[in-house]
């Protein structure tokens, strides 16, 4: 498969590596548990997004299709602040700036964001659109930064949670015959050690690559907790002094049992994905942001691709700020007690690795699907357009690709209910373009 963008739209010949939704999970009582992306089609469609709690220990999570706090059974007391879905605010955009130019064919669906946009009260958001690949829109709403003083760029970087996995998916693929195999087995690539040094569970030398592409290595972080969320319980269960990164959760990890015989279910899992960022960094020597500009873009991504940053102060100026309704303990300082805003502290993101520490701009997606499909949310079957969204405190994100050759990323600095329904809104506004520029 050619790694470098291409001009013309290309899909890889292998289906399985083309899908983005599953078939429905079983829990071994033949009911079905509904996946991951049937939920966010339902959840857009009901007006009722993510609204997933914060960190410090419990399940905050990229995963869009959470509907009331994303708990966990193993939340804590000092870790049950959750974050309150964001409110309709003032629907007049008269205020709100706009940059980046607008082809006169595509005014309705600039149009469209824009009064999303502002319908919501969000105060930075970009949009961006190709057709057969070549960029035909690119636009910028709201403000730049906390002071609301500087219009927002087309091309600032955002935060992109879960869509990180798409391009976590492609890297892994990309040295399949350089050692690596869909069939080799995740603890062979890896050298890590659980911390008494045995296995919580020898299942574990069973999970392959394959079965982490495609959520089926064993763990169900709705029965127990999702780890890459789960800082204060971590940093003490290994003594650190610091919130845990993607090496020590994935050590941690190795000491936990399984909730499933690896490949037997599919089970939407932040950790696994986390896992691949490390398989790509073992395998290739090269630190995973790194990899993915260098092998998937060529070395010269059109936007800027790098691992993101929790705190404010450690973040780049380009990006805007990030809001979010509640406040969560501080897990960036591990201080349970101190509460700050959910975005900028509640959890640890770059310890998300290949689940979703990435920050990018949306025509670095839009580049990226040239060569590769929106997967990374695959368990079974195939559907290579639907949408994939992402989603964290200050954070939600959607990428599509289209039949008709559009695609469209969205970016936006906050997340609340009904956030899922940006895929029909610009959908159907670009339904109703008549000609293309």
């Amino acid at each position: 498969m050619t790694l470098t963008p291409m001009t013309p739209p290309h899909r890889p010949s292998d289906p399985t590596h083309r899908t983005n939704a599953a078939r429905p999970a079983t829990d071994g009582s033949g009911d079905a548990s509904p996946t991951r992306r049937r939920l966010l089609r339902a959840l857009a469609a009901a007006g009722t997004a993510a609204v997933a709690g914060c960190s410090g220990g419990d399940g905050t999570t990229t995963d869009a299709s959470a509907t009331t706090t994303g708990t966990t059974a193993s939340r804590s007391a000092t870790d049950a602040t959750t974050e309150s879905p964001d409110t309709t605010t003032d629907p007049d955009d008269s205020a709100l700036p706009t940059t980046g130019d607008v082809p006169p064919e595509l005014d309705g669906v600039d149009e469209a964001v824009r009064s999303f946009v502002a319908d919501r009260g969000i105060t930075a958001a970009a949009l961006g659109v190709s057709k057969d690949g070549e960029p035909v829109l690119e636009r910028g709403y709201g403000w730049a930064g906390d002071a609301q003083s500087t219009p927002l760029s087309p091309d600032a970087p955002f935060r992109i949670a879960s869509l990180t996995k798409s391009l976590t998916a492609a890297a892994v693929r990309s040295l399949f015959g350089d050692g690596l195999s869909r069939d080799t087995t995740v603890l062979s690539v890896l050298d890590l050690e659980p911390p008494s040094g045995e296995l919580g569970d020898e299942r574990l030398r069973d999970v392959t690559v394959e079965h982490l592409l495609t959520h089926a290595g064993g763990w169900n972080a709705q029965a127990t907790f999702d780890p890459v969320f789960h800082d204060f319980a971590i940093a003490d269960a290994l003594d650190l002094s610091g919130p845990p990164d993607t090496r020590d959760i994935a050590r941690y990890m190795l000491g936990q049992p399984l909730q499933f015989d690896p490949g037997s279910r599919h089970v939407y899992s932040n950790f696994g994905y986390a896992l691949l960022g490390l398989v790509v960094e073992a395998e290739s020597g090269t630190p995973f942001p790194e990899y993915v500009r260098e092998t998937l873009f060529d070395g010269s991504p059109p936007g800027p691709l790098y691992e993101g940053r929790t705190r404010p102060d450690e973040r780049r100026d380009a990006e805007p700020h990030y809001e979010s309704a509640n406040r969560c303990p501080n897990a960036m300082a591990l201080e349970s007690a101190e509460r700050v805003p959910c975005a900028d502290g509640g959890f640890h993101l770059s310890a998300l690795g290949g689940a979703g520490e990435l920050v990018t701009d949306t025509r670095t997606l839009l580049t990226f699907l040239r060569d590769h499909p929106v997967d990374g949310f695959a368990t079974a079957e195939d559907y290579p357009h639907e949408p994939a969204f992402g989603s964290l405190p200050g954070t939600f994100t959607m990428l599509h690709e289209r039949e008709d050759g559009v695609a469209v990323a969205v970016l936006l600095n906050r997340r609340g209910r009904g956030y899922g329904s940006i895929a029909e809104v610009v959908g159907s506004a670009l339904d109703d373009v008549d000609a293309w520029p």
